[in-house]
């Protein structure tokens, strides 16, 4: 599974770098993924789920129009949530393990 983190960068748009625990798995952040492409696409809690998918689609990630297979947040090394109230979904059980491996994080029992 590849993980990058996405954030707007005012000179040239979005930016993307490669996803790493130690940059920012500390941090506040929302995660988007889609199974079919094995993406998952990370940037700061401020943004919406939505905003996510918009900004992975700037920087050449995906050009799916599809609805996220999972979604969520997590804040200082801690998954808080498997949900996006904006889509509507919750991240399925099956998905919810790598993600979590991906990201380097542990789960908490939400």
């Amino acid at each position: 599974m590849e993980a990058y983190f996405v954030e707007i960068d005012f000179g040239i748009g979005y930016k993307k770098t490669k996803y790493t625990k130690e940059q920012h798995g500390g941090l506040y952040c929302k995660f988007v993924f889609w199974k079919e492409i094995d993406l998952l696409v990370v940037s700061l809690g401020a943004n919406m789920h939505s905003k996510i998918v918009e900004m992975a689609r700037g920087c050449y990630l995906t050009r799916t129009v599809e609805v996220p297979d999972g979604a969520g947040h997590f804040f200082k090394g801690t998954i808080q949530s498997w949900e996006s109230l904006g889509y509507e979904i919750e991240t399925p059980e099956n998905l919810r393990i790598a993600i979590s491996e991906t990201l380097g994080i542990i789960a908490s029992t939400v």
